[in-house]
Formats: structure tokens, C-alpha cells, sequence
């Protein structure tokens, strides 16, 4: 008896789009697994209290004053974040980030949320994006 009734499901589950197979549900055609969607804008995400990055929480980040900026940097009204971790020293105000792991305010240039001595936030702009 237990089989007809795999069989069933499994036929059912193929037919609203998904794959059933031995009574576990799989991911395909479920939209639930997208290995070519492009991953979200530096891989921040928040709720009404937390902010998250890859699915860790952000300690001393603000999430309602929070924005990601993509390339692994966000920021709130306080503080700049590279890869979930605050960069000390960037003034969130005027921090832009401008990709390939770049990022500048006012004052100072950063990569990978390091401070690039030597070098003048005047002199560095957006980068553009590849074209593929």
C-alpha cells in the first residue's frame, strides 16, 4: 500500500511543479532554488529589529536607518559595515560604495573595508560594471 501511494505523490508533486520522490520534497522547478538568479546587492538583509549579512546578524547596526550599498558594504545614520563587520574610522554620512570592494567617504578610500593609506577619496570614482 505504502507504494501506490509514493507513486501518487511523487506524480503530484512532479505536476504542481516540484519533485517528490520517496516522500522528500525536492528543490527543482520550485523556484526555490535559482543557481543563476544574481545574489542580492552585497548579501544584506533586515527585519523590523536586525540586520543580517549571509544570514549572520550585523552587531551595532541600526536596522531602521540601515541601506546596503552593494559590493559587501552597507551602512545606517551611525556606523559603515564591510561583509557584516563595522569599518572603523568611515564616516557613514558621506561613504559611498563604489564596487569591486571599493568604497570612499570624504576623507579616506577603502578595500574590503581597509583604509588605503595614501590615497585621495578625489581621485577615485564609481566603477563601471563588466560587460559579459
Amino acid at each position: 500500500m505504502k507504494k501506490p501511494i509514493l507513486i501518487l505523490l511523487s506524480v503530484l508533486g512532479v505536476l504542481a511543479g516540484g519533485s517528490l520522490s520517496y516522500g522528500q520534497v525536492g528543490m527543482s522547478r520550485t523556484g526555490i532554488s535559482q543557481p543563476d538568479r544574481k545574489p542580492r546587492r552585497g548579501g544584506y538583509t533586515k527585519d523590523s529589529w536586525r540586520v543580517y549579512y549571509r544570514g549572520r546578524e550585523v552587531k551595532g547596526a541600526s536596522a531602521s536607518s540601515f541601506e546596503g550599498l552593494g559590493g559587501g558594504y552597507g551602512k545606517d545614520n551611525w556606523k559603515v559595515f564591510y561583509a557584516g563587520q563595522e569599518v572603523k574610522g568611515a564616516s557613514a554620512s558621506s561613504f559611498e560604495g563604489l564596487g569591486g570592494g571599493y568604497g570612499k567617504d570624504n576623507w579616506k578610500v577603502y578595500y574590503r573595508g581597509r583604509e588605503l593609506s595614501g590615497t585621495s577619496p578625489a581621485s577615485f570614482g564609481k566603477l563601471r560594471p563588466e560587460r559579459r
